[in-house]
């Protein structure tokens, strides 16, 4: 109960009596009058009071808002009617056209079309048939995937046809994408949600049914006394009309209505009457007499508890009843009156768009009605069917055409048997025969076999209310299902409940089972015909096959698992890493009416809040869960989906930007490494089966795309684990990259693509910056940071403003500088009016990079170069969504080259590099985007010694790892940094020391739990992720393994530690630290939009010989011999430049492969825009590696050394320079052995390349210099001794 503790209310402005403070229905807290409804005087709650002492504390006025937040209740009435089984529901539709003129969160308007009251015949026995129960129960799940979804296409035209307004509808051409119908442009905007609501309210004059008569005898009466009948049969209609009696719902459960507002309650409390009529506020009113004198305290508890949820309450004495007047009687009226007043004429048009509304939403009541036929067991499997439709002659026969096309796609899929041949629709208007034939057609006929047929008889009573009587109940064939309207004040739930094992989809002929997808894409999507591999990828989780589906951004990847997910029983999860993502995939789903899905997100505002969303999804209300892959590793979470599977199925698994999973990806979460084992731990059935799995990305290397379906547990020999198109060419992108040397020359480069922009397209520069709804040219400008002078969020900003005088928002994962208070709704907000067209710019971090459809997104800018070419490509894949042309532009700054490959040197360690980095001290004016991508990356990379510090920390909370046990570890959060201490965790898990953690977030500890130490399978998982990450390496770190003994078992776990974090680094960082290099290169090297697009292309797709690069990774023998001879094929430099791109992409997972590395140097010298720099630091790379780290063999080395020198003879004539310079680099490191330096030396004098005698001449010179340097420096150490200076008289 909220109590709201008051000094002195404010008095009426206008009889001047005391005001009470009360909530609107949507939460806005305002003082009314005591005195409402004879004076309806009313004051803002914020000017209201004159004192501000008597304004209520931020956190009660979060409490009186937070009890306006509903959440969907089961209903049922008080008294079981005889006869029947009476089910209230959630089931409706809006056409197209409708869903963009009105506002489908305008509740009202939706629970007047939606909530409905399903009668059910009692005595007519139900099959248990699995099949038809599975049918039945997905057919129920496709139509209330929404309050108001789009309808079936056949039953939205038959309601156009039906109210003459085809002649108005604009049908897509047969070329276009999409399917269904738009208002020709005279007629757009023109839905009336006024006389929408005003159709749908009819009701017919009321007769209440006589088994509720006050002398029935049951056992539970309806009514508590005469009064009651009384007041609902005489009084209200003899006030407001016949029809009246349909709005004031008898003896109605208090308790339900406190629950939907977060008050639960077990008692068994009613209210005598709830007035509730759409845009009025609900009106409980109770007849009080002589025993409430006695129970005044109790029925002032009542009244605060209704009124805090935004419900009036009047109390009516008896003896105003007695008399038939009285001042709270005319407080009812006063209440009442306005919503039963005739209203003006409707013109046609407007009543007969709105009664297509109408129409629609009864063909969805009325399939609704079939499915539940179907799952009764009254439309049997292998027999025809008469179907009987009472009151919806308009729609009847489109809305049962269209349901058994449904079902029939359904059959189709689940290899069951339950559509008819025939089937007969008997109309109040006619009797209508149809024939199914086997290509799935329906097509009406003359004849009907009566034989073996099924029978239901279904009755729409339009226009009456859920007490009304039942009419026909007596005939020979009586109805066997009455759907009836209903309105509430609160949200009906509609559960997800499917309780029998998980079905399997039967493929069968491909071919059969992709038309039958196509059928849902039509009429649940409005798609034509599926994308490029969408259908394929859809298939898999339908047939619990695990997948991972790799398309190119703007390939509709959504869709794959909302299809999927919709026609399978149960409840889908989605794991999104950005709370954006989620929001977007959230309003995607509304888009097409498709309200049941739970954001479990960080923006959630109150524990209150929270917790009814998580009781939500415990009981099965959402058919969509996206969440973060964080919220696995939190216990109550955990528990809410063990909840769940007691009584439904979590029929898939996606994971959304599945490329976030590898720890070698460029947007690497530790929370995501734990998502494959917590999904089948967590969201299996009560068999002990989890959900098929299905990982959805837009850029991954082959490397990565394993590594996602090792950290999965997908079997990648499986041939459709992995689902990739031929080509990853995005024609309607147009890339340009600008470069400039200095900050202040990027920032005018900047400002000048912005002035430039609108010539590109054509238009006036203030019409190109203009709000146009959606043919508004929005633009994205990606920056990498939040704060910053240059280069973040907050500085680009004004500088956008500036050059566009556009209404320009921002976007940040976290809050710029300043603006930490009410961040995260201002950024939503933000969002907002991006995707609503009312902004036309977005400036924003790669929080805004991964998944967000916007179809016309005409540009994307960004302000300095991503740390990888799949950040890149993700990222500009923003734009040209409607696949018109779009520019991605680039700008990007480099100080100085020399220093760039310093920097960037691949030979070199992490902490190498760091010490380079540091070299520069805090100087900040020759900060360009490679120090600006190191800056990010040796954040994410703090040294293998602060690593293991870490990892000795979490490991001295423990005394003894040698028994299973649990302990709880709160958060430490280092600076810059919340990981650490869950990488820690991390990896502790990985190598088995722990078996699992959760992250309680509330407390803000870590529960960890362990499982007694096992040093030989700890020392086994390492080497089978090192046999999976890296099959080369695996002998030389089963070596290092063998080294640590059994001893302390917290020592053991420390050496396992270091040796998997040295890995991580000497593969992983260095991966990382190549994916920059490489961006590098395509910025500095690539002049045009071909040569950006073919060098991207090269890298993104498999090209020529991907096939023998995979197998050659597996080994674990590693030899430079295989990789040479894929050469031998290649000679165009198309050809060069795959293979260029394919080592590029590989190099990312296996940094420093020698076989890798050498074909990384030898294509980039056979491509013509070939980079030296490039080729001399993978050939020193190679080189080292072949020696230190993979111990291929001399004769092997020697025999590569001469074949370099063939190819740069032949193949490739650049290729001596970078040999000669990788050979003295190895030279001067005395890397590699005497007779392998010979060898090279030799190779190198027979190349008639003047520059390599240059660089013999240039580093003879050089070790000249040395020896002379080292030979004089003993003199000098000499002349610099104190002693002899002073010896010599210099010192005083």
């Amino acid at each position: 109960m909220v109590v709201l503790l008051m000094t002195e209310p404010p008095k009426c402005p206008i009889c001047s009596a005391e005001m009470k403070l009360l909530c609107a229905n949507l939460g806005t807290l305002f003082w009314g009058c005591s005195k409402f409804p004879a004076c309806k005087g009313r004051a803002d709650y914020k000017t209201g009071s004159k004192d501000s002492s008597e304004e209520l504390s931020d956190d009660k006025t979060e409490s009186l808002r937070e009890a306006l937040t509903q959440m969907p209740v089961a209903w049922s009435d008080r008294v079981n009617r005889q006869g029947w089984i009476a089910e209230y529901t959630t089931i409706g539709a809006l056409p197209g056209f409708a869903q963009k003129d009105l506002n489908t969160n305008d509740d009202a308007l939706t629970r007047t079309l939606s909530q409905t009251l399903y009668l059910t015949r009692r005595n007519r026995d139900r099959s248990l048939d699995e099949n038809s129960r599975l049918i039945g129960s997905l057919v129920a799940k496709i139509l209330q995937r929404g309050r108001t979804p789009l309808p079936t296409l056949g039953v939205e035209k038959s309601a156009l046809e039906g109210n003459q307004l085809i002649d108005w509808i604009v049908e897509p051409t047969e070329s276009d994408p999409d399917v269904g119908y738009e208002l020709a442009g005279s007629f757009r905007g023109k839905v009336s949600r006024r006389t929408t609501i005003q159709l749908m309210a009819n009701r017919m004059p009321f007769r209440l049914d006589d088994e509720f008569n006050i002398g029935v005898d049951l056992e539970i009466p309806l009514f508590d006394s005469e009064y009651e009948e009384q007041f609902l049969t005489e009084w209200i209609p003899s006030q407001f009309g016949p029809s009246a009696p349909n709005w004031f719902l008898p003896q109605i459960s208090l308790d339900r209505i406190l629950e939907a507002y977060g008050k639960s309650d077990t008692g068994a409390r009613r209210v005598d009457f709830l007035f509730v009529y759409p845009d009025a506020r609900p009106l409980v009113i109770e007849l009080d007499g002589p025993e409430h004198d006695d129970s005044k305290a109790i029925d002032r508890e009542r009244d605060d508890l209704l009124t805090a949820c935004g419900i009036c309450v009047i109390r009516i004495p008896n003896s105003e009843l007695d008399s038939g007047s009285g001042p709270r009687l005319d407080e009812v009226r006063q209440h009442c009156s306005t919503y039963f007043v005739p209203t003006a004429p409707l013109s046609a048009a407007e009543k007969n768009l709105a009664q297509v509304m109408v129409d629609c939403t009864w063909g969805a009541k009325l399939q609704l009605a079939i499915g539940k036929a179907v799952q009764y067991g009254w439309l049997q499997a292998g027999r025809n069917w008469h179907i009987t439709i009472h009151g919806q002659s308009t729609v009847g026969c489109a809305a049962t055409i269209d349901a058994i096309t449904l079902i029939a796609s359904l059959d189709q899929l689940y290899g069951t048997s339950t559509a008819p041949d025939y089937f007969q629709v008997e109309l109040e208007t006619g009797i209508h025969n149809f024939e199914r034939s086997h290509n799935g057609e329906i097509a009406e006929v003359d004849h009907f076999p009566m034989d073996e047929s099924s029978t239901v008889n279904i009755v729409a009573a339009i226009e009456q209310g859920p007490f009304q009587v039942v009419i026909g109940e007596s005939d020979p064939n009586p109805p066997d299902i009455v759907i009836r309207p209903a309105y509430l004040p609160i949200g009906l739930a509609v559960e997800s409940v499917y309780t029998t094992k998980r079905p399997l989809v039967h493929i069968g002929d491909r071919s059969h089972a992709i038309r039958a997808l196509e059928v849902f894409l039509r009429h649940i999507f409005r798609k034509r015909l599926f994308r490029p591999l969408q259908a394929e990828a859809a298939l898999n989780p339908l047939s619990s096959n695990d997948s991972i589906a790799l398309l190119p951004t703007g390939a509709g990847k959504s869709i794959i698992y909302q299809l999927a997910g919709l026609l399978m029983p149960g409840v889908t999860l989605v794991v999104d890493p950005l709370i954006s993502l989620i929001e977007d995939q959230v309003e995607g789903l509304l888009q097409y009416g498709i309200d049941r899905a739970a954001a479990v997100t960080s923006a959630m505002n109150t524990p209150e809040e929270r917790a009814r969303l998580l009781k939500g999804i415990e009981r099965g209300e959402y058919q969509f869960i996206l969440h973060s892959p964080e919220r696995l590793q939190n216990p109550t979470f955990r528990t809410t989906l063990r909840s769940l599977a007691q009584i439904s199925v979590i029929n898939l698994a996606v994971i959304d930007e599945a490329h976030c999973v590898s720890e070698w990806g460029h947007d690497f979460r530790p929370a995501y490494l734990n998502v494959g084992r917590n999904i089948r731990e967590f969201a299996k059935d009560t068999d002990g089966r989890p959900p098929p799995i299905i990982g959805l990305t837009g850029t991954a290397s082959r490397s990565v795309l394993r590594d996602v379906l090792t950290e999965l547990g997908i079997d990648k020999d499986k041939s459709d684990a992995l689902i990739r198109p031929d080509s990853f060419n995005r024609k309607e992108l147009k890339f340009d990259i600008r470069k400039a040397e200095r900050v202040e020359d990027a920032k005018a480069i900047f400002t000048g693509i912005l002035n430039g922009l609108p010539d590109k397209f054509g238009m006036p520069k203030q019409e190109f910056y203009s709000p146009a709804g959606k043919n508004t040219a929005s633009g994205i400008v990606f920056v990498p940071f939040v704060n910053g002078k240059s280069h973040g969020v907050v500085s680009s900003l004004d500088s956008v403003r500036s050059a566009t005088r556009a209404n320009v928002k921002n976007y940040s994962g976290r809050a710029p500088r300043g603006q930490e208070s009410g961040w995260e709704k201002t950024k939503r907000d933000n969002v907002r009016q991006f995707k609503g067209n009312q902004a036309p710019v977005l400036v924003s971090t790669k929080a805004f990079g991964m998944g967000i459809d916007k179809p016309n997104i005409r540009y994307t800018i960004h302000y300095g170069m991503p740390g990888s070419l799949e950040g890149f490509y993700q990222e500009a894949g923003r734009a040209g969504r409607d696949r018109r042309d779009a520019h991605c532009i680039v700008v990007f700054t480099e100080f100085d080259s020399d220093r760039t490959d310093y920097l960037l040197d691949p030979s070199l360690s992490s902490f190498e590099i760091r010490e380079r980095n540091e070299e520069r001290g805090k100087d900040r004016s020759q900060d360009d985007d490679i120090t600006r991508a190191l800056y990010f990356h040796l954040n994410s990379f703090r040294g293998q010694s602060e690593e293991l510090e870490q990892v000795d920390e979490v490991l001295s909370n423990f005394t003894d790892l040698s028994r299973a046990d649990t302990l709880e570890l709160p958060f430490v959060v280092k600076k810059n940094d919340a990981n650490d201490q869950e990488k820690a965790l991390f990896r502790l898990v990985k190598i088995g020391v722990f078996e699992d953690y959760e992250k309680m977030y509330g407390s803000r500890k870590f529960k960890i739990y362990i499982k007694p130490f096992d040093l030989e399978k700890c020392k086994d998982n390492l080497l089978s992720y090192v046999q999976s990450a890296q099959p080369g390496r695996v002998k030389v770190f089963a070596r290092d393994l063998e080294v640590i003994e059994e001893g302390n078992p917290k020592q053991n776990a420390r050496d396992l530690a270091s040796l998997l974090i040295d890995f991580t680094y000497d593969v992983i960082e260095r991966s990382r630290r190549r994916a920059i290099s490489e961006s590098i290169l395509l910025a500095r090297n690539a002049r045009s939009d071909k040569e950006i697009r073919r060098r991207l292309l090269d890298y993104l797709q498999e090209g020529v010989g991907f096939e023998n690069f995979e197998l050659l990774l597996e080994e674990t023998n590693v030899a430079f011999e295989p990789w040479r001879e894929i050469f031998e094929k290649i000679s165009a430099p198309l050809d060069a430049g795959e293979i260029r791109g394919l080592a590029i992409r590989n190099l990312e997972s296996f940094p420093d492969h020698p076989g890798l590395l050498l074909t990384r140097a030898v294509s980039e010298m056979m491509c013509s825009d070939a980079n030296d720099v490039a080729s001399s630091q993978a050939l020193h790379a190679a080189f080292k590696g072949a020696v230190e780290r993979y111990a291929i063999d001399v004769e092997d080395i020697e025999a590569t050394m001469t074949w370099i020198g063939d190819m740069a003879a032949a193949k490739a004539p650049g290729l001596g320079l970078p040999f000669a310079v990788a050979f003295f680099e190895a030279d001067k490191e005395r890397v590699l052995p005497k007779q392998i330096l010979d060898r090279a030396e030799n190779v190198l004098r027979t190349l008639k390349d003047e520059r390599v005698q240059t660089v013999f001449e240039s580093f003879e010179m050089i070790n000249t210099s040395e020896h002379l340097t080292d030979g004089v420096k003993p003199v000098f150490d000499v002349f610099e001794d104190p002693q002899f200076k002073q010896h010599i008289g210099l010192l005083s």
